[in-house]
């Protein structure tokens, strides 16, 4: 037996769309992992700017010893579907995943296995602490809240402390068990976590091994629209995705029922939670929906929904009541 065949194969996936302005240094952020024994994807979702072209250039100059896949969808896919390629062409035992505007410190592999090994099967996933950069590069002072005492059948529905996508990291066999997302989910962080919840455990690393780039394309800057119009179908988008979330967790509740991973009462709890859950999502959507026909029951509503609050107070710099 090699001393590298000790090692567990792992895949370190990178995603990326349209960010041609940062994949450069994503991708050499991948290539610069220490680990002995790495495949690395590089899977662009069918992006319309350069971002694949200068993948591609890095790769060819690359003479390192990882196994590099890259990998182009001729269309864009949405990242449910984009996660299911990438588990398609994924060979190891783990997968780390990044994304094209991000940058993983050279020891996140290497750090992500060590754990992993030190944790057993109390960790199913693994996620890390982060430091947020500018569009620069340079830290801004802020870092992902971490969540060092673990979840509960409520918090993991409620989202509370939720696993970070950008540091993310899980056991092959989670995905495996539950096959295939379902090709509208769009927080693939939040259904494989709790796909990790329900078989075993997530567990947490204090560590910052990811650079987390925010900037006004990030998915999640809804707030940040610059006209009321945009504010609001970005956070009707938003939730619409969230619903999508709900029929996954979902499903895969059932699943792990089934199959008896979950007890009843847990189990129980969790539904109750979903449904809760849904009918917010439901009561946002119905009020963003109703834009122009703004504010007065915006008004009403923010005093149960603090994310109804959020955004209606970003509207009144649009819009006088």
């Amino acid at each position: 037996m090699t001393e590298e065949s000790q090692y567990p194969l792992v895949t370190f996936a990178l995603f990326a769309y349209n960010q041609e302005k940062y994949i450069r240094e994503a991708v050499l952020g991948a290539l610069s992992q220490d680990y002995p024994r790495l495949q690395v994807i590089l899977s662009d979702d069918g992006s319309i700017d350069s971002t694949f072209q200068q993948m591609r250039q890095v790769i060819e100059q690359y003479r390192g010893p990882h196994n590099v896949l890259l990998n182009q969808n001729k269309r864009n896919l949405g990242i449910g579907a984009h996660v299911n390629k990438i588990m398609s062409l994924a060979r190891g035992e783990i997968v780390i995943v990044a994304a094209g505007d991000d940058f993983s410190l050279p020891n996140r592999t290497k750090r992500i296995v060590d754990a992993f090994e030190s944790f057993g099967d109390s960790a199913c996933s693994i996620w890390s602490r982060a430091e947020y950069v500018d569009e620069h590069g340079d830290i801004v002072g802020r870092k992902f809240p971490g969540n060092p005492d673990g979840y509960t059948p409520r918090s993991i529905i409620r989202n509370e402390s939720p696993v970070i996508g950008a540091t993310h990291a899980w056991r092959r066999g989670v995905f495996d068990f539950f096959g295939p997302l379902m090709n509208d989910v769009m927080f693939e962080d939040n259904a494989i976590s709790f796909r990790s919840y329900l078989l075993g455990g997530i567990r947490y690393l204090n560590e910052s091994l990811v650079r987390y780039r925010t900037h006004s394309q990030n998915i999640t800057n809804y707030v940040k629209n610059d006209n009321i119009a945009s504010l609001y179908a970005g956070a009707s988008q938003r939730n619409r995705w969230a619903l999508a979330g709900v029929a996954q967790r979902r499903r895969d509740l059932a699943l792990a029922v089934t199959r008896g991973k979950v007890s009843v009462s847990h189990a129980q709890i969790m539904r109750g939670e979903l449904a809760s859950l849904e009918r917010r999502i439901i009561r946002r959507l119905k009020a963003y929906d109703g834009f122009p026909a703004v504010p007065w029951r915006l008004m009403i509503h923010m005093l149960m929904d603090p994310e109804i609050a959020k955004v209606f107070v970003r509207a009144i710099r649009y819009r006088p009541l």
